[in-house]
C-alpha cells in the first residue's frame, strides 16, 4: 500500500507542477500578472488538480474499466476525461471569480483557455509522446 501512496503521490506531483508551468504563463497572457492574481491561479490549482488525479487514479485502479473491451474503454475513458476537465474549469472559474474580484465573463474566458492548455500538454505528454516512442499506453 505504501508504494501506491508513492505512485499517486509522484504523480499527483507532476500533475500539478505540469499544471501550473502551462496556466501561469497563460494567466499571465491573459492579463493576470500581479503577484496576488498569479498566487490566486496557483492556489485554485492546489484546490482543483490533486482532486481530479485522486479521482482518475482511483478509477483506473478500481478495475471499473477492465472489462471494457479496447475502442469503448477509450471513449469511456476519453468520456470520464472531459467530465473531470469540465468539472475543474468550472470549479477554477468561480473561485477565480470570487478570488479576484473580476467579471465572470473575463475569469470563464481565463478557466477555459489555461485548462485548455493544460488539458492539451497533459494529453501530448500522457498518450500522443508514448505513441510516437512506441511506449505501450496503461489502457
Amino acid at each position: 500500500a505504501s508504494g501506491e501512496l508513492i505512485t499517486f503521490a509522484a504523480v499527483a506531483i507532476a500533475s500539478l507542477l505540469l499544471t501550473l508551468v502551462v496556466e501561469v504563463p497563460v494567466a499571465a497572457l491573459m492579463g493576470l500578472r500581479r503577484g496576488w492574481e498569479i498566487a490566486a491561479v496557483v492556489c485554485v490549482n492546489i484546490i482543483t488538480n490533486p482532486v481530479v488525479v485522486w479521482v482518475a487514479y482511483a478509477i483506473g485502479n478500481s478495475g471499473l474499466l477492465g472489462g471494457l473491451p479496447g475502442r469503448l474503454l477509450w471513449v469511456v475513458v476519453g468520456a470520464l476525461w472531459l467530465l473531470l476537465e469540465a468539472a475543474v474549469t468550472l470549479v477554477e472559474w468561480r473561485l477565480l471569480t470570487w478570488a479576484l474580484k473580476k467579471p465572470s465573463h473575463d475569469m470563464l474566458k481565463v478557466s477555459l483557455t489555461m485548462n485548455a492548455a493544460s488539458a492539451t500538454a497533459g494529453l501530448v505528454l500522457t498518450i500522443v509522446v508514448p505513441l510516437l516512442l512506441g511506449i505501450p499506453l496503461g489502457l
